[in-house]
This record gives structure tokens, C-alpha cells and sequence, in this order.
């Protein structure tokens, strides 16, 4: 016979596990494209305070600047799906319930916390 609470909580640890493995890659990626997100911000405010704006090169900064956020959005949706896939019932109706704005962490609104 299967013994049920005991055969759940082997199950709930290895998804804690996966979950924990899942986030660890995303603190790894951000941590890797956080520095090019900043450079491309300081680039760009460097261009930006010049009595004659370069419009090509600011433009540049812009797109690049974009095209990380936008990784970076891809990304931690991907995560969120992945450990979505982990969750019971009860822990997915929870996260369902919680508001759809990511408070400007970049899910929803990239660069909103960098005020671009």
C-alpha cells in the first residue's frame, strides 16, 4: 500500500527543490544582464546631457536598453511558468488571486523601478 502523506511530502520537497533550482537560474541570469541594463541607462544619460544630443547613438542605447528589459521580462515569465507548473491546487488559485502588477520588478512593466 502507498503510503499517501508520506509519498506528498517526498513530492513537495522536490518541487520546493525544482521551484528553489528555477529561481536560482533567474537570480543568475538578472545578476548577468543587470549590468549591461545599467550601462546602457548610463550610456544613454551620458548622450542625453550633451548641448547636441547624437540622435542615432541615443536611439542605439534606447533599443538596447529595451531588447534587455525585454529579455529580462521573457525570462522571469518563463520562470513563473515553469514553477507554476510545480504548484497544487490551492497554491495556484493563491498566486491567481494575487494582483497581476508586478510592483515595477519588470514582469509587466520593464524599467518602470529604473523610472524610464
Amino acid at each position: 500500500m502507498i503510503d499517501l502523506e508520506r509519498n506528498t511530502h517526498f513530492f513537495m520537497k522536490i518541487a520546493k527543490e525544482e521551484i528553489e533550482a528555477i529561481n536560482a537560474r533567474l537570480e543568475t541570469l538578472v545578476g548577468s544582464l543587470m549590468p549591461k541594463v545599467q550601462k546602457a541607462i548610463d550610456d544613454l544619460m551620458a548622450l542625453l546631457k550633451a548641448d547636441r544630443v547624437d540622435l542615432a547613438a541615443a536611439e542605439a542605447k534606447i533599443r538596447e536598453y529595451a531588447a534587455l528589459e525585454t529579455e529580462l521580462s521573457i525570462e522571469k515569465l518563463k520562470a513563473v511558468e515553469r514553477a507554476k507548473t510545480l504548484l497544487r491546487p490551492e497554491q495556484l488559485a493563491k498566486l491567481k488571486a494575487l494582483p497581476l502588477d508586478d510592483g515595477g520588478k519588470g514582469i509587466v512593466s520593464p524599467g518602470r523601478q529604473r523610472g524610464i
